[in-house]
């Protein structure tokens, strides 16, 4: 799956250009290692989420808002992302990665079944969870007893969901949604 090119110039500020086929998309001043950090993880969503529409184009609305609510809660967990080192860091991004590209795999085999709809929305939903869930748990050190907690029924909320012990994602979200509020800045 194709990446947009980032480049970063300027001298004391540095300005970051996120290139695409349809021209520049994104283009301000870099001020934070968090801020990099999110759009470095914006740029790979936006990649995977233009593939997954375009590949699957009758799916592209609930393409779209999956990913809507993946990167919105990736957002929130990466609030904090600057406390995180380099190499978990990267480890991170590696696993976001493989993460993306066994959603792209498992999204063209949901939408080869006659009734794709509720297939691929299951799995848009099962793997952006599991994304969200990883970006929760890069800042597992810095989370307290309570979101962790919450961090683990959301854990235990998606293996439910997963294995069709749940047929609606309601819970799910549900515990997501604790999750956030527990982990937000406070």
């Amino acid at each position: 799956m194709p990446v947009p090119e980032i480049s970063v110039t300027g001298a004391s500020r540095p300005q970051l250009f996120i290139s695409t086929r349809a021209g520049p998309r994104y283009a301000r001043p870099v001020t934070t290692a968090q801020e990099a950090r999110a759009a470095e993880v914006d740029r790979r969503l936006s990649a995977a989420e233009h593939a997954a529409a375009e590949r699957h184009a009758g799916l592209s609305e609930t393409v779209r808002h999956s990913f809507a609510r993946l990167r919105g809660g990736l957002e929130r967990a990466h609030t904090r992302s600057d406390t995180v080192d380099e190499r978990e860091w990267a480890d991170y991004v590696t696993q976001l990665d493989r993460g993306l590209d066994e959603m792209h795999i498992e999204l063209g085999r949901a939408a080869e079944h006659p009734d794709a709809g509720p297939e691929a929305a299951k799995v848009l939903t099962t793997h952006a969870s599991k994304l969200e869930l990883d970006g929760w748990r890069l800042q597992f050190t810095v989370l307290d007893a309570d979101a962790r907690a919450r961090l683990a029924a959301s854990e235990a909320e998606l293996a439910s969901y997963r294995a069709g012990d749940r047929p609606a994602a309601d819970d799910l979200e549900r515990s997501l949604d604790q999750l956030r509020a527990a982990a937000a800045p406070r």
